[in-house]
C-alpha cells in the first residue's frame, strides 16, 4: 500500500508539471563504484529532488526506486531551498551504506536511513532485518528532516518547545496501554514502556522524533506502526505541523515552553475569547479544556470588550505549581482552582488542586472558576469596586448579619456536608470565608465580588459554595444590576 502511495504521489507531480521519471530503459547519468558497491545516478524532476542515486539496481531501478523521490518533492518550497544541496541515495542496508561512504555512521540499531555530508540515505532494510523496501520516499524525507533540523540550529535538542514537547509526549505515549501504541509489536518487546519501545524498532532520540514527525507532516511514506505510535506524540507532532506553516525550520508563534512547561494558544470564538493557552494538553486539549472559553464567552458583551481591550488571556494548567514554574510565581498552591494576574494580562483554571496532599480534579468547574477569575479582572479594571464600592460593602453588610442568623445547617450543611460539625463553635460567615473558602481580611470583598460574579454568570462552582451563594441575597441583587448595567 505504501509503495503505491509513493507511486501516486509521482503521478501527482505530473498534474504539476513535473518531469516524471522514467522506470524503463532510462539512461544513469553518471556511475560510481566505492567500497565494493556500485551507484547509478537518474534524473528525477524538473525541480528539487533533480535526481537519485541508486545503488541497490544501479542498472536498472525498479518502479518502487524510482517513486522514491516523490515525497521530497512535497516538500514546502522553502525546505527544498535548504535541502537542494542534498543527493538523495538508495542502498540495500547500512552496511553497503557505510562501504560506499566509509566516514559516515548509522547511530541507531533500528535505522531506515541516515545522512552524512549532502547526502540523504534510505535502506531496503535495518540491520536488525526490518524490511522497509516500501518506505524510501518517507525515509529521505526523514533525513531531509535532519538537514533542515541541523540548518536551524539543531532546535530538536536546543529549543524548548520541541524539547518540552517532547518531554509531554513521552509522559502521554508512556501512560497508554502497550498494546493500544504497539497492537503488532508490544509482545516482542516485554516490560519495556511504549517509548522504549520505539526506541527498539526505530530508534528514539531527539533527533529521530524531529525527523519522524517531518516525514508524518510532510503527508507520509513511513511505516504503519511508527505512523501510529507517532499519533500518540501530539506535541512533538503540533510542533512539526508549526514549523511547516511558517515553513521557515522553526516553530511560528504562538507555542512557548519555560521550565518544563509547554502552552499553545487554541482557537476559541469568533469574539472575545478567541484563543485560550492550553498547558495540560497542549496540541491536544480535551473536551473539557476546550469548553472554558464557554464561561468567559457567555458574560455580557460589554465585560468582553472591556476584557478584550485590556488584552486579557486565559490559561489552563495542570497545578498552581506549573502556572508559578512557567510565570515566575509564588501563588498558594493548596485548594487554589484558578488565578488572576492583571499585570500579566492572564487568567487561569487548574485542572487539578490539592487538598491535603490529595489531587482533586477540578475540570468540571473550569467555566465557573475562568467566570470568578475574570470577575477579578473587571474588578481591576473598574478600579476595585470591591474594596471601593459603598453599595456593595453595604449588601455584604446586611448579608453577614442574615446569614449568621440562618442556623448552620441551613447556612452551610444544606448542600449536604458536615462542616457545621467541623468547625462547631464558628460563626457562621466565619466557616464560609476563613475555614472553606480561606481569603485574609484584606481580600476578603475582592473574593466576595468573585464568588457574587461568578454565581451571577450562572457557572458551576463547587456544591456547598453554589448553595451559599444562593443565600447571599443582597451581594447577588447587586451584582445583578452590575450584569444588566455593563458597570457598578
Amino acid at each position: 500500500m505504501k509503495r503505491l502511495l509513493s507511486i501516486l504521489s509521482v503521478a501527482a507531480g505530473l498534474l504539476l508539471g513535473a518531469a516524471l521519471p522514467q522506470a524503463a530503459h532510462a539512461q544513469a547519468i553518471q556511475t560510481k563504484t566505492v567500497g565494493g558497491v556500485t551507484c547509478s545516478q537518474y534524473s528525477a524532476y524538473n525541480s528539487y529532488p533533480k535526481t537519485f542515486w541508486d545503488c541497490i539496481n544501479p542498472a536498472n531501478p525498479t518502479a518502487g526506486e524510482y517513486a522514491s523521490t516523490g515525497w521530497a518533492y512535497t516538500l514546502p518550497t522553502a525546505f527544498q531551498t535548504i535541502v537542494q544541496a542534498d543527493q538523495l541515495y538508495l542502498f540495500s542496508s547500512s552496511a553497503t551504506y557505510l562501504k560506499f561512504f566509509p566516514n559516515a555512521t548509522v547511530p541507531d540499531v533500528g535505522a531506515m536511513g541516515a545522512t552524512t555530508t549532502n547526502v540523504a540515505a534510505a535502506f531496503a532494510k535495518t540491520s536488525t532485518g526490518l524490511d522497509v523496501s516500501s518506505y524510501y520516499g518517507g525515509t529521505l524525507v526523514e533525513q531531509l528532516g535532519h538537514f533542515v533540523d541541523v540548518s536551524q540550529g539543531t532546535p530538536s535538542t536546543n529549543l524548548a518547545v520541541f524539547t518540552t514537547a517532547l518531554a509531554y509526549d513521552i509522559q502521554y505515549m508512556n501512560s497508554l496501554p502497550a498494546n493500544t501504541v504497539w497492537p503488532n509489536d508490544y509482545q516482542k518487546y516485554p516490560g519495556l514502556t511504549n517509548f522504549a519501545i520505539l526506541g527498539k524498532i526505530y530508534g528514539n532520540p531527539n533527533y529521530d522524533i524531529w525527523d519522524f514527525q517531518f516525514a508524518f507532516v510532510n503527508g507520509g511514506g513511513i511505516p504503519d506502526n511508527l505512523r501510529g505510535a507517532l499519533t500518540y506524540m501530539p506535541n512533538t507532532k503540533g510542533v512539526m505541523s508549526n514549523v511547516f506553516a511558517n515553513a521557515k525550520g522553526t516553530p511560528r508563534v504562538p507555542a512557548t515552553a519555560n521550565a518544563g512547561v509547554l502552552c499553545v494558544q487554541n482557537t476559541g470564538y469568533s469574539t472575545w475569547p478567541t484563543t485560550f493557552w492550553d498547558c495540560v494538553h497542549p496540541f491536544n486539549a480535551t473536551a473539557s479544556e476546550q469548553a472554558l472559553t464557554a464561561g468567559a464567552y457567555s458574560l455580557p458583551a460589554a465585560f468582553k470588550t472591556l476584557l478584550n481591550t485590556a488584552n486579557i488571556q486565559l490559561y489552563i494548567f495542570e497545578l498552581a505549581t506549573e502556572y508559578n514554574d512557567f510565570e515566575g510565581k509564588n501563588i498558594p498552591v493548596t485548594g487554589v482552582l484558578g488565578v488572576s494576574d492583571s499585570t500579566l494580562k492572564v487568567s487561569a483554571a487548574f485542572t487539578a488542586t490539592d487538598v491535603g496532599g490529595v489531587l482533586q480534579d477540578t475540570t468540571s468547574y473550569f467555566q465557573g472558576t475562568i467566570a470568578h477569575e475574570l470577575g477579578h479582572q473587571l474588578d481591576i479594571i473598574w478600579n476595585r469596586p470591591s474594596d471601593n464600592n459603598a453599595a456593595w460593602k453595604a449588601a455584604i453588610a446586611k448579608d453577614v448579619t442574615a446569614f449568621n442568623a440562618l442556623p448552620c445547617a441551613t447556612a452551610i450543611d444544606s448542600s449536604g456536608s458536615s462542616y457545621c460539625t467541623k468547625y462547631a463553635g464558628n460563626s457562621n460567615w466565619t466557616i464560609f470565608t476563613t475555614k472553606l473558602f480561606a481569603s485574609d481580611a484584606a481580600t476578603q470583598n475582592e473574593e466576595l465580588w468573585a464568588y457574587s460574579f461568578q454565581f451571577t454568570s450562572q457557572n458551576q462552582t463547587v456544591s456547598v459554595l453554589q448553595s451559599i451563594e444562593r443565600q447571599l441575597t443582597n451581594e447577588n441583587a447587586y451584582m445583578t444590576t452590575v450584569f444588566q448595567n455593563g458597570h457598578p
